[in-house]
Protein backbone atom coordinates (compact mmCIF):
# COMPACT_ATOMS: atom_id res chain seq x y z
CA UNK A 1 0.00 0.00 0.00
CA UNK A 2 2.81 2.56 1.02
CA UNK A 3 4.79 1.41 -2.13
CA UNK A 4 1.80 1.99 -4.35
CA UNK A 5 0.99 5.31 -2.56
CA UNK A 6 4.95 6.65 -3.07
CA UNK A 7 4.24 5.21 -6.73
CA UNK A 8 1.82 7.54 -7.27
CA UNK A 9 2.92 10.20 -5.72
CA UNK A 10 6.23 10.20 -7.64
CA UNK A 11 4.09 9.81 -10.66
CA UNK A 12 2.18 13.26 -9.95
CA UNK A 13 5.21 15.01 -9.56
CA UNK A 14 7.81 13.79 -11.80
CA UNK A 15 6.77 16.56 -14.51
CA UNK A 16 7.59 18.94 -11.71
CA UNK A 17 11.01 17.40 -10.79
CA UNK A 18 11.40 17.63 -14.54
CA UNK A 19 10.72 21.20 -15.31
CA UNK A 20 12.53 21.85 -12.17
CA UNK A 21 16.12 20.83 -13.73
CA UNK A 22 15.31 22.04 -16.87
CA UNK A 23 14.84 25.39 -14.98
CA UNK A 24 17.94 25.23 -13.31
CA UNK A 25 19.93 24.03 -16.36
CA UNK A 26 18.17 27.23 -18.06
CA UNK A 27 20.00 29.45 -15.10
CA UNK A 28 22.94 28.22 -14.70
CA UNK A 29 23.66 28.36 -18.36
CA UNK A 30 22.22 31.70 -18.79
CA UNK A 31 24.43 32.65 -15.09
CA UNK A 32 27.31 31.54 -17.16
CA UNK A 33 26.62 33.60 -20.43
CA UNK A 34 26.45 36.53 -17.87
CA UNK A 35 29.59 35.53 -15.93
CA UNK A 36 31.72 35.18 -19.01
CA UNK A 37 30.91 38.43 -20.46
CA UNK A 38 30.67 40.52 -17.09
CA UNK A 39 32.66 39.17 -14.44
CA UNK A 40 35.04 36.62 -16.04
CA UNK A 41 39.02 37.15 -15.10
CA UNK A 42 39.11 38.05 -19.17
CA UNK A 43 36.17 40.36 -19.68
CA UNK A 44 38.26 43.62 -19.72
CA UNK A 45 40.13 41.64 -23.14
CA UNK A 46 39.14 43.04 -26.35
CA UNK A 47 37.44 40.46 -28.79
CA UNK A 48 33.75 40.00 -29.75
CA UNK A 49 31.01 39.61 -27.43
CA UNK A 50 29.89 36.48 -28.72
CA UNK A 51 33.47 34.95 -28.22
CA UNK A 52 33.05 35.18 -25.09
CA UNK A 53 29.70 33.59 -25.06
CA UNK A 54 30.99 29.69 -24.79
CA UNK A 55 32.37 27.64 -27.21
CA UNK A 56 29.34 27.13 -29.71
CA UNK A 57 30.96 29.79 -31.98
CA UNK A 58 34.04 27.59 -32.06
CA UNK A 59 32.16 24.01 -33.05
CA UNK A 60 30.08 26.03 -35.62
CA UNK A 61 33.59 27.26 -37.62
CA UNK A 62 35.81 24.35 -36.76
CA UNK A 63 33.54 21.29 -36.57
CA UNK A 64 30.16 22.62 -38.94
CA UNK A 65 32.60 24.39 -41.44
CA UNK A 66 35.37 22.67 -40.92
CA UNK A 67 38.38 24.30 -39.96
CA UNK A 68 37.55 27.55 -40.05
CA UNK A 69 38.13 29.16 -36.92
CA UNK A 70 41.72 29.89 -37.86
CA UNK A 71 40.32 32.98 -40.34
CA UNK A 72 38.04 34.37 -38.12
CA UNK A 73 40.54 34.66 -35.61
CA UNK A 74 43.30 36.62 -37.92
CA UNK A 75 39.87 38.60 -38.74
CA UNK A 76 39.71 39.72 -35.49
CA UNK A 77 43.51 40.58 -34.82
CA UNK A 78 42.93 42.93 -37.96
CA UNK A 79 39.75 44.86 -36.12
CA UNK A 80 40.63 44.63 -31.99
CA UNK A 81 44.61 44.47 -32.50
CA UNK A 82 47.61 42.16 -31.24
CA UNK A 83 45.39 40.33 -28.14
CA UNK A 84 42.30 39.14 -28.42
CA UNK A 85 39.77 36.86 -26.56
CA UNK A 86 38.58 34.09 -28.49
CA UNK A 87 36.57 32.34 -26.17
CA UNK A 88 35.67 32.36 -22.59
CA UNK A 89 38.99 30.81 -21.18
CA UNK A 90 41.30 31.53 -23.75
CA UNK A 91 43.25 35.09 -25.20
CA UNK A 92 45.33 34.22 -28.65
CA UNK A 93 48.41 36.84 -28.89
CA UNK A 94 49.63 37.74 -32.40
CA UNK A 95 52.82 38.86 -32.05
CA UNK A 96 56.36 37.18 -32.51
CA UNK A 97 58.08 39.69 -29.73
CA UNK A 98 55.67 37.79 -27.47
CA UNK A 99 56.30 34.04 -28.55
CA UNK A 100 59.03 33.25 -25.64
CA UNK A 101 56.58 34.58 -22.80
CA UNK A 102 54.08 31.87 -23.91
CA UNK A 103 56.70 29.25 -24.90
CA UNK A 104 59.61 29.98 -22.23
CA UNK A 105 62.52 27.94 -21.52
CA UNK A 106 62.17 24.98 -18.50
CA UNK A 107 62.59 27.76 -15.50
CA UNK A 108 58.97 28.94 -15.49
CA UNK A 109 55.95 26.83 -15.51
CA UNK A 110 53.87 26.24 -18.51
CA UNK A 111 50.88 23.80 -18.76
CA UNK A 112 49.24 22.73 -21.42
CA UNK A 113 45.52 23.92 -21.35
CA UNK A 114 42.51 20.80 -20.59
CA UNK A 115 41.80 20.98 -24.42
CA UNK A 116 45.29 19.59 -25.49
CA UNK A 117 44.20 16.15 -23.92
CA UNK A 118 41.75 15.54 -26.88
CA UNK A 119 43.75 16.49 -29.72
CA UNK A 120 45.62 13.60 -29.48
CA UNK A 121 44.60 9.61 -29.47
CA UNK A 122 47.34 9.13 -27.13
CA UNK A 123 46.40 10.41 -23.54
CA UNK A 124 49.28 9.38 -21.98
CA UNK A 125 51.61 10.42 -23.76
CA UNK A 126 54.25 13.41 -23.73
CA UNK A 127 52.07 15.73 -26.37
CA UNK A 128 48.68 15.29 -24.23
CA UNK A 129 50.63 15.86 -20.61
CA UNK A 130 48.85 18.84 -18.94
CA UNK A 131 50.92 19.21 -16.05
CA UNK A 132 54.74 20.98 -16.20
CA UNK A 133 56.33 18.89 -14.04
CA UNK A 134 54.97 15.49 -15.30
CA UNK A 135 56.01 16.59 -18.51
CA UNK A 136 59.46 17.37 -17.76
CA UNK A 137 58.99 13.78 -16.37
CA UNK A 138 58.31 11.91 -19.11
CA UNK A 139 60.39 14.00 -21.43
CA UNK A 140 63.23 13.31 -19.74
CA UNK A 141 63.01 9.69 -20.02
CA UNK A 142 63.60 10.48 -24.16
CA UNK A 143 65.45 13.70 -24.35
CA UNK A 144 69.02 11.98 -24.84
CA UNK A 145 67.55 9.74 -27.33
CA UNK A 146 66.74 12.77 -30.25
CA UNK A 147 69.98 15.12 -28.70
CA UNK A 148 72.17 16.26 -31.98
CA UNK A 149 74.74 13.46 -30.00
CA UNK A 150 72.14 11.02 -30.27
CA UNK A 151 71.07 11.92 -33.79
CA UNK A 152 74.56 11.75 -35.35
CA UNK A 153 74.99 8.25 -34.31
CA UNK A 154 71.89 6.92 -35.78
CA UNK A 155 73.00 8.91 -39.33
CA UNK A 156 74.09 5.42 -41.46
CA UNK A 157 70.60 4.26 -40.24
CA UNK A 158 69.16 7.73 -41.80
CA UNK A 159 71.33 7.28 -44.99
CA UNK A 160 70.41 3.67 -45.34
CA UNK A 161 66.99 4.28 -45.98
CA UNK A 162 68.03 7.52 -48.11
CA UNK A 163 70.06 5.04 -50.40
CA UNK A 164 66.84 2.78 -50.43
CA UNK A 165 64.75 5.79 -51.52
CA UNK A 166 67.18 6.81 -54.17
CA UNK A 167 66.98 3.11 -55.66
CA UNK A 168 63.05 2.80 -55.92
CA UNK A 169 62.89 6.08 -57.38
CA UNK A 170 65.40 4.88 -60.01
CA UNK A 171 63.20 2.24 -60.38
CA UNK A 172 60.78 4.27 -60.86
CA UNK A 173 62.42 6.42 -63.45
CA UNK A 174 63.21 3.65 -65.25
CA UNK A 175 59.53 1.98 -65.34
CA UNK A 176 57.82 5.42 -66.15
CA UNK A 177 56.02 4.80 -62.65
CA UNK A 178 54.26 7.95 -61.67
CA UNK A 179 54.99 8.31 -57.84
CA UNK A 180 52.94 9.72 -55.10
CA UNK A 181 56.22 11.65 -53.30
CA UNK A 182 54.27 12.26 -50.09
CA UNK A 183 53.91 8.51 -49.66
CA UNK A 184 57.35 7.80 -50.37
CA UNK A 185 58.69 10.21 -47.85
CA UNK A 186 55.96 8.73 -45.60
CA UNK A 187 57.70 5.81 -46.35
CA UNK A 188 61.04 6.88 -45.38
CA UNK A 189 60.05 8.72 -42.28
CA UNK A 190 58.37 5.73 -40.87
CA UNK A 191 60.88 3.26 -41.94
CA UNK A 192 63.93 5.31 -40.39
CA UNK A 193 61.68 6.51 -37.09
CA UNK A 194 60.52 2.66 -36.61
CA UNK A 195 64.40 1.71 -37.10
CA UNK A 196 65.15 3.93 -33.99
CA UNK A 197 62.10 3.02 -31.92
CA UNK A 198 61.66 -0.88 -32.15
CA UNK A 199 65.45 -1.58 -33.30
CA UNK A 200 63.39 -2.87 -36.70
CA UNK A 201 61.91 -1.25 -40.22
CA UNK A 202 58.26 -1.32 -40.53
CA UNK A 203 59.93 -1.99 -44.36
CA UNK A 204 57.47 0.65 -46.09
CA UNK A 205 60.10 1.67 -48.30
CA UNK A 206 59.87 -1.86 -49.95
CA UNK A 207 56.24 -2.14 -50.37
CA UNK A 208 54.76 -1.58 -53.76
CA UNK A 209 52.72 1.35 -52.96
CA UNK A 210 54.69 2.36 -50.09
CA UNK A 211 52.01 2.10 -47.66
CA UNK A 212 50.20 4.82 -48.90
CA UNK A 213 47.38 4.01 -46.96
CA UNK A 214 48.85 4.06 -43.63
CA UNK A 215 49.36 7.84 -44.51
CA UNK A 216 45.94 9.01 -46.21
CA UNK A 217 44.54 7.25 -43.02
CA UNK A 218 46.39 9.80 -40.69
CA UNK A 219 45.09 12.07 -42.68
CA UNK A 220 41.84 11.34 -42.60
CA UNK A 221 42.28 11.29 -38.45
CA UNK A 222 43.62 15.09 -38.46
CA UNK A 223 40.21 15.96 -40.14
CA UNK A 224 38.85 15.27 -36.41
CA UNK A 225 41.28 16.73 -34.79
CA UNK A 226 38.99 20.09 -33.87
CA UNK A 227 35.94 17.30 -32.53
CA UNK A 228 39.39 16.28 -29.90
CA UNK A 229 39.65 19.57 -28.84
CA UNK A 230 36.16 20.42 -28.21
CA UNK A 231 35.23 17.71 -26.71
CA UNK A 232 37.96 16.11 -24.83
CA UNK A 233 36.50 13.50 -22.91
CA UNK A 234 35.23 11.60 -26.70
CA UNK A 235 38.40 9.51 -26.82
CA UNK A 236 37.82 7.79 -23.04
CA UNK A 237 34.13 7.31 -23.74
CA UNK A 238 34.94 5.57 -27.49
CA UNK A 239 38.33 3.61 -25.92
CA UNK A 240 36.07 0.70 -24.69
CA UNK A 241 33.97 0.38 -27.33
CA UNK A 242 35.32 -2.94 -29.92
CA UNK A 243 37.79 -1.99 -32.61
CA UNK A 244 35.48 -3.40 -35.33
CA UNK A 245 32.95 -1.27 -34.51
CA UNK A 246 35.46 1.92 -33.83
CA UNK A 247 36.17 0.67 -37.42
CA UNK A 248 33.19 0.85 -39.08
CA UNK A 249 32.42 4.43 -36.95
CA UNK A 250 35.38 5.88 -38.88
CA UNK A 251 37.46 3.71 -41.90
CA UNK A 252 40.68 5.63 -41.46
CA UNK A 253 41.11 4.38 -38.01
CA UNK A 254 41.41 0.83 -39.24
CA UNK A 255 45.59 0.70 -39.90
CA UNK A 256 45.74 2.71 -37.15
CA UNK A 257 44.08 0.70 -34.32
CA UNK A 258 45.67 -2.06 -36.47
CA UNK A 259 49.23 -0.36 -35.51
CA UNK A 260 48.38 0.63 -32.10
CA UNK A 261 47.40 -2.95 -31.41
CA UNK A 262 50.77 -4.27 -32.77
CA UNK A 263 52.56 -1.45 -30.40
CA UNK A 264 50.56 -2.50 -27.65
CA UNK A 265 51.71 -6.13 -28.17
CA UNK A 266 55.56 -5.13 -28.57
CA UNK A 267 54.90 -2.51 -25.42
CA UNK A 268 54.05 -5.99 -23.43
CA UNK A 269 56.59 -8.40 -24.47
CA UNK A 270 59.37 -5.08 -23.72
CA UNK A 271 57.72 -4.83 -20.12
CA UNK A 272 58.14 -8.40 -19.65
CA UNK A 273 61.45 -8.76 -20.93
CA UNK A 274 65.08 -7.80 -18.82
CA UNK A 275 66.60 -7.19 -22.05
CA UNK A 276 67.25 -3.54 -21.79
CA UNK A 277 69.16 -4.20 -18.34
CA UNK A 278 71.27 -6.54 -20.03
CA UNK A 279 72.04 -4.76 -23.13
CA UNK A 280 71.65 -0.98 -22.04
CA UNK A 281 69.24 1.31 -23.95
CA UNK A 282 70.00 1.05 -27.33
CA UNK A 283 66.24 1.53 -28.65
CA UNK A 284 63.51 4.37 -27.80
CA UNK A 285 61.24 0.76 -26.48
CA UNK A 286 64.20 0.09 -24.67
CA UNK A 287 64.30 3.47 -23.01
CA UNK A 288 60.64 3.67 -22.02
CA UNK A 289 60.77 0.25 -20.46
CA UNK A 290 64.09 0.45 -18.49
CA UNK A 291 63.56 -0.49 -15.29
CA UNK A 292 64.96 2.99 -13.58
CA UNK A 293 61.42 4.48 -15.39
CA UNK A 294 58.89 4.60 -12.13
CA UNK A 295 56.93 1.74 -12.45
CA UNK A 296 53.78 4.25 -12.65
CA UNK A 297 55.43 5.15 -16.12
CA UNK A 298 55.52 1.34 -17.04
CA UNK A 299 52.60 -0.23 -18.04
CA UNK A 300 51.39 -1.43 -21.11
CA UNK A 301 49.29 1.65 -22.19
CA UNK A 302 51.35 4.71 -21.36
CA UNK A 303 54.50 2.65 -23.78
CA UNK A 304 52.21 1.94 -26.45
CA UNK A 305 50.61 5.71 -26.00
CA UNK A 306 54.65 7.51 -26.17
CA UNK A 307 55.37 4.85 -29.09
CA UNK A 308 52.15 5.65 -31.38
CA UNK A 309 53.04 9.44 -30.91
CA UNK A 310 56.47 9.39 -31.72
CA UNK A 311 56.02 7.18 -34.85
CA UNK A 312 53.21 9.13 -36.35
CA UNK A 313 55.26 12.44 -35.30
CA UNK A 314 58.20 11.03 -36.80
CA UNK A 315 56.51 10.60 -40.07
CA UNK A 316 54.07 13.17 -40.97
CA UNK A 317 55.65 16.39 -39.90
CA UNK A 318 58.82 15.74 -42.04
CA UNK A 319 57.36 14.08 -45.05
CA UNK A 320 54.78 16.84 -45.48
CA UNK A 321 57.86 19.39 -45.22
CA UNK A 322 59.85 16.91 -48.01
CA UNK A 323 56.79 17.08 -50.22
CA UNK A 324 56.24 20.73 -49.77
CA UNK A 325 60.43 21.87 -50.58
CA UNK A 326 60.92 19.41 -53.68
CA UNK A 327 57.20 21.47 -54.59
CA UNK A 328 58.44 24.89 -53.89
CA UNK A 329 62.15 24.27 -55.55
CA UNK A 330 60.12 23.02 -58.53
CA UNK A 331 58.34 25.60 -59.50
CA UNK A 332 61.96 27.94 -59.23
CA UNK A 333 63.85 26.75 -61.75
CA UNK A 334 66.66 29.60 -60.55
CA UNK A 335 66.35 28.04 -56.78
CA UNK A 336 66.85 24.70 -57.92
CA UNK A 337 70.39 25.15 -60.02
CA UNK A 338 71.17 27.34 -57.03
CA UNK A 339 70.57 24.64 -54.71
CA UNK A 340 72.40 22.34 -57.33
CA UNK A 341 75.48 24.17 -57.65
CA UNK A 342 76.32 24.12 -53.81
CA UNK A 343 75.44 20.13 -53.69
CA UNK A 344 77.69 19.63 -56.43
CA UNK A 345 80.39 20.91 -54.57
CA UNK A 346 80.15 17.66 -51.97
CA UNK A 347 78.48 15.80 -54.09
CA UNK A 348 80.85 15.38 -57.04
CA UNK A 349 79.73 11.77 -57.74
CA UNK A 350 76.91 9.32 -56.52
CA UNK A 351 79.59 7.94 -54.20
CA UNK A 352 79.58 11.02 -52.44
CA UNK A 353 77.72 10.87 -49.59
CA UNK A 354 77.77 13.69 -47.42
CA UNK A 355 77.21 14.08 -43.26
CA UNK A 356 74.06 16.12 -42.09
CA UNK A 357 77.31 18.22 -40.69
CA UNK A 358 78.58 18.77 -43.87
CA UNK A 359 75.68 19.49 -45.38
CA UNK A 360 74.68 21.89 -42.40
CA UNK A 361 77.82 24.05 -43.89
CA UNK A 362 75.89 24.60 -47.03
CA UNK A 363 74.14 28.51 -46.66
CA UNK A 364 71.69 28.09 -49.55
CA UNK A 365 70.72 24.50 -49.00
CA UNK A 366 69.88 25.51 -45.18
CA UNK A 367 68.21 28.78 -46.33
CA UNK A 368 65.79 26.78 -48.82
CA UNK A 369 65.06 24.39 -45.96
CA UNK A 370 64.65 27.27 -43.02
CA UNK A 371 62.14 29.00 -46.01
CA UNK A 372 60.34 25.62 -46.70
CA UNK A 373 59.69 25.24 -42.76
CA UNK A 374 58.52 28.52 -41.99
CA UNK A 375 55.99 28.14 -44.69
CA UNK A 376 55.05 24.78 -43.59
CA UNK A 377 51.03 26.66 -42.18
CA UNK A 378 51.37 24.96 -38.65
CA UNK A 379 47.51 26.24 -37.69
CA UNK A 380 46.76 23.70 -34.74
CA UNK A 381 46.37 26.25 -31.46
CA UNK A 382 47.63 24.77 -28.45
CA UNK A 383 47.15 26.79 -25.78
CA UNK A 384 49.59 27.37 -22.42
CA UNK A 385 49.05 27.97 -19.24
CA UNK A 386 51.56 30.12 -16.86
CA UNK A 387 49.87 28.92 -13.74
CA UNK A 388 51.57 30.59 -10.77
CA UNK A 389 52.68 33.56 -12.96
CA UNK A 390 51.16 37.25 -13.90
CA UNK A 391 52.01 38.08 -17.45
CA UNK A 392 52.17 41.33 -19.02
CA UNK A 393 51.73 42.61 -22.62
CA UNK A 394 51.65 45.39 -23.56
CA UNK A 395 49.23 47.48 -20.99
CA UNK A 396 47.63 44.26 -20.80
CA UNK A 397 47.63 41.96 -17.42
CA UNK A 398 47.25 38.62 -17.87
CA UNK A 399 46.17 37.02 -14.75
CA UNK A 400 47.62 33.23 -13.70
CA UNK A 401 45.94 30.48 -15.05
CA UNK A 402 45.03 32.13 -18.59
CA UNK A 403 44.87 29.70 -21.43
CA UNK A 404 47.23 31.44 -24.33
CA UNK A 405 47.79 30.90 -27.75
CA UNK A 406 49.70 31.73 -30.45
CA UNK A 407 48.94 29.86 -34.17
CA UNK A 408 52.02 29.38 -35.61
CA UNK A 409 51.27 29.93 -39.34
CA UNK A 410 50.47 33.78 -38.10
CA UNK A 411 53.99 33.80 -36.68
CA UNK A 412 55.98 32.32 -39.34
CA UNK A 413 53.86 34.58 -41.93
CA UNK A 414 54.16 38.27 -40.10
CA UNK A 415 55.30 40.75 -42.31
CA UNK A 416 57.30 42.79 -40.19
CA UNK A 417 59.95 39.73 -39.84
CA UNK A 418 59.52 38.61 -43.40
CA UNK A 419 58.64 40.98 -45.79
CA UNK A 420 56.19 39.47 -49.00
CA UNK A 421 55.95 36.57 -46.51
CA UNK A 422 53.65 34.66 -49.12
CA UNK A 423 57.11 34.48 -51.14
CA UNK A 424 58.83 31.84 -51.09
CA UNK A 425 62.37 33.38 -50.53
CA UNK A 426 65.26 31.56 -49.53
CA UNK A 427 67.38 34.73 -49.60
CA UNK A 428 65.70 36.19 -46.72
CA UNK A 429 67.68 33.92 -44.28
CA UNK A 430 71.18 34.24 -46.40
CA UNK A 431 70.36 38.29 -46.30
CA UNK A 432 69.87 38.38 -42.70
CA UNK A 433 73.19 36.38 -42.09
CA UNK A 434 74.79 38.90 -43.96
CA UNK A 435 73.59 41.47 -41.61
CA UNK A 436 74.80 39.51 -38.73
CA UNK A 437 70.96 39.17 -37.90
CA UNK A 438 69.16 35.57 -36.97
CA UNK A 439 65.75 35.35 -38.49
CA UNK A 440 63.74 33.38 -36.03
CA UNK A 441 62.49 29.79 -37.24
CA UNK A 442 58.71 29.07 -35.28
CA UNK A 443 57.99 26.06 -36.63
CA UNK A 444 59.54 23.54 -34.34
CA UNK A 445 58.14 25.51 -31.41
CA UNK A 446 60.46 26.89 -28.45
CA UNK A 447 60.74 26.61 -24.52
CA UNK A 448 60.17 23.26 -22.32
CA UNK A 449 57.57 21.66 -24.42
CA UNK A 450 59.37 22.49 -28.03
CA UNK A 451 59.41 19.70 -30.76
CA UNK A 452 61.72 16.72 -28.86
CA UNK A 453 62.23 15.26 -32.38
CA UNK A 454 63.74 18.67 -34.21
CA UNK A 455 67.23 17.06 -34.70
CA UNK A 456 65.80 13.92 -36.27
CA UNK A 457 63.82 16.24 -38.45
CA UNK A 458 66.94 18.54 -39.46
CA UNK A 459 68.93 15.41 -40.41
CA UNK A 460 66.35 13.89 -42.37
CA UNK A 461 65.71 17.18 -44.13
CA UNK A 462 69.18 17.65 -45.40
CA UNK A 463 70.15 13.92 -45.78
CA UNK A 464 66.68 13.55 -47.59
CA UNK A 465 67.17 16.93 -50.04
CA UNK A 466 70.72 16.54 -50.61
CA UNK A 467 69.48 13.30 -52.70
CA UNK A 468 66.60 14.30 -54.04
CA UNK A 469 67.99 17.60 -55.57
CA UNK A 470 71.42 16.27 -56.68
CA UNK A 471 70.53 13.18 -58.25
CA UNK A 472 67.01 13.41 -59.92
CA UNK A 473 64.93 15.70 -62.12
CA UNK A 474 60.82 15.80 -61.73
CA UNK A 475 58.06 16.21 -63.81
CA UNK A 476 55.28 17.37 -61.61
CA UNK A 477 51.48 15.99 -62.26
CA UNK A 478 49.47 18.01 -60.49
CA UNK A 479 51.51 20.77 -59.27
CA UNK A 480 48.35 23.20 -57.83
CA UNK A 481 49.58 26.25 -55.43
CA UNK A 482 46.66 25.32 -53.33
CA UNK A 483 47.76 22.59 -51.98
CA UNK A 484 50.17 23.82 -49.88
CA UNK A 485 48.24 27.29 -49.35
CA UNK A 486 45.76 26.72 -45.66
CA UNK A 487 42.30 26.97 -46.82
CA UNK A 488 41.07 24.67 -43.91
CA UNK A 489 42.66 24.12 -40.00
CA UNK A 490 43.52 20.54 -39.86
CA UNK A 491 46.38 20.68 -37.57
CA UNK A 492 48.39 21.59 -40.85
CA UNK A 493 46.70 23.63 -43.29
CA UNK A 494 45.33 21.34 -46.22
CA UNK A 495 43.22 22.73 -49.11
CA UNK A 496 39.60 22.93 -49.75
CA UNK A 497 38.94 19.00 -50.12
CA UNK A 498 41.54 17.98 -47.59
CA UNK A 499 44.26 16.86 -50.44
CA UNK A 500 47.98 16.76 -49.99
CA UNK A 501 50.25 15.37 -51.74
CA UNK A 502 52.55 15.19 -55.17
CA UNK A 503 52.38 13.31 -57.75
CA UNK A 504 55.54 13.43 -59.94
CA UNK A 505 57.16 11.24 -63.09
CA UNK A 506 61.32 11.11 -62.37
CA UNK A 507 62.02 12.20 -65.39
CA UNK A 508 65.90 11.50 -65.52
CA UNK A 509 68.81 10.61 -62.83
CA UNK A 510 71.53 12.94 -63.00
CA UNK A 511 75.09 12.04 -63.05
Amino acid sequence: MALSTGLSTFAEHKGTIASVVVASLVIYQAWRIVYNVFFHPLAKFPGPWWASLSLLHEFYFDVMQDGQYFKVIERMHEKYGPIVRVNPSELHINDPTFYDEVFPGPGRRRDKAPENRGISSVPTSMVSTLDHDHHRERRAILQNFFSKQAITKLEDIIQDKVDHCVERLKDACKEGQVLELYHVFAALTSDVISHYSYGESFGYLGDENFRGEIVEDAVGLLKRVHVGRLFPWLAGTLAPLPSWLLKALSPPLGNILDMQAHLIGLSAKALRSTDSTSKGQTTIFDALTSPEVPKYERHTTRVADEALLVTLAGTETTSRTLTAVVYRVMQDPRILEKVRAELRSVMPTPDAKPSWRQLEQLPYLTAVLHEALRMAHLLIRSPRIAPDEVLVYRDWVIPPGTSLSMITDLMSMNPTIYPEPQLFRPERWTEAATRGERLKLFAFSAGSRNCLGLNLAWAELYLTTAAIFRWFDFEALNADPATFEPYRDWGFGVREDGYFGLKVNVRRVLT
